[in-house]
């Protein structure tokens, strides 16, 4: 019986006490609206066809010519036409998002290896490993800016391979970063963010949009004019984890890749004591994610236009979604090949 007590205290004492590298913070959120209200589902989420045979095809990005290009889980991008894929590069690391330069260069986030750069008929570079003195630790999604300059979020100060230690921290450690392609020199624009994620400029260029996914919402970052240097929420309080933004000629389309978590929102994150013991679990243990996906249309003023929700089985995790020619693209982290699905502009609130 003594040795069993025994365990039992060390095994309590490991939970209590052991040291961790993060630090977690309360936090209340607001009730989950679900799908209801606002967020009301105005139509189905299930890809009609797949394009690609690529795992996990987290990013979107429009080629010069208009065509779908994206990352896959094995270091691959790929450029889809039709039914046909074509491979454009192999990089050293997990691609996730990406854009294009006017000039076609094409612009990939690499988690912890930072903003690489793949040049029409060149092999890839690094083109950003850090800004400020700080390492960038997950570059994760990036936009073409004022300027020429490339811009793109810093997720958290833990590796991609930590994002449910970043998760449960729920610090402020993320950034958005701006390069110039040209000469590499890269500067802080925005910190202090939770886990940045998604970002999209306005059309007038003057401000930006970021997701913060810790957080449910989007956020509205000012960057010239009158405004410059102030934050407003976009849209707050969403059903789900806020992931990849996409511009439309009449507002953003955003893919929550995952609805809420009740236990997480209610348990765990008002605090931050049990997070600390759920931490010193072993990362195998811990749950990832509902696939479970929703995607919705909103215009310029964070107004839900439509809101499209589906099951796993019909194309789930979805991660970005881009709209081009009457069509629906869907990046996913875990299916294999880009989803497809019609437009309905019809369908709104």
């Amino acid at each position: 019986m003594r040795w069993i007590m025994t365990i039992f205290c060390l095994v309590l004492a490991y939970f209590l006490f052991w040291p961790l590298d993060t630090d977690p913070q309360a936090w209340k959120p607001r009730p989950d609206p679900g799908l209801g209200g606002v967020f009301s589902p105005t139509g189905g989420l299930r890809a009609e066809q797949l394009l690609g045979d690529m795992l996990a095809p987290e990013g979107l990005a429009l080629d010069p010519e208009g065509r779908v290009c994206t990352g896959a889980a094995d270091g691959s991008v790929h450029r889809l036409d039709a039914l046909e894929s074509t491979l454009l590069a192999r990089l050293p690391g997990r691609p996730l998002g990406l854009c294009f330069g006017p000039e076609g260069s094409l612009y990939v986030c690499l988690g912890d290896k930072g903003l690489w750069v793949v040049p029409p008929g060149s092999e890839p570079r690094q083109l950003c490993a850090e800004a400020d003195g700080l390492p960038v630790r997950f570059a994760n999604a990036c936009a073409m800016g004022p300027q020429g300059r490339i811009w793109f979020t810093d997720s958290s100060r833990l590796p991609p391979e930590r994002i449910l230690d970043a998760f449960l921290e729920q610090s402020p450690h993320g950034r958005i970063i701006s390069c110039d392609p040209r000469t590499g020199e890269s500067r802080t624009e925005v910190d202090g963010l939770f886990f940045a994620n998604g970002l999209a400029f306005c059309p007038a260029g003057d401000s930006l949009l970021i997701c913060e996914t810790d957080r449910y919402r989007v956020l509205r970052r000012w960057i010239s004019g009158p405004n410059q240097g102030r934050t407003d929420i976009f849209i707050d309080n969403l059903p789900g984890y806020p992931d990849n933004l996409s511009r439309t000629a009449d507002g953003f389309w955003l893919a929550l890749v995952s609805r809420r978590d009740q236990l997480l929102d209610e348990t765990l994150l008002p605090r931050p004591w049990l997070r600390r013991m759920v931490l010193r679990l072993p990362h195998a243990l811990l749950p990832g994610p509902e696939p479970e996906s929703v995607v919705m249309r909103l215009d310029g003023q964070g107004r839900v236009m439509a809101c499209l929700s589906g099951s796993p089985e019909s194309y789930g995790g979805v991660t970005s979604v881009l709209e081009h020619d009457g069509r629906l693209y869907l990046g996913s982290r875990m299916e294999r090949g880009v989803g497809v699905l019609t437009v309905n502009r019809e369908q709104s609130p």
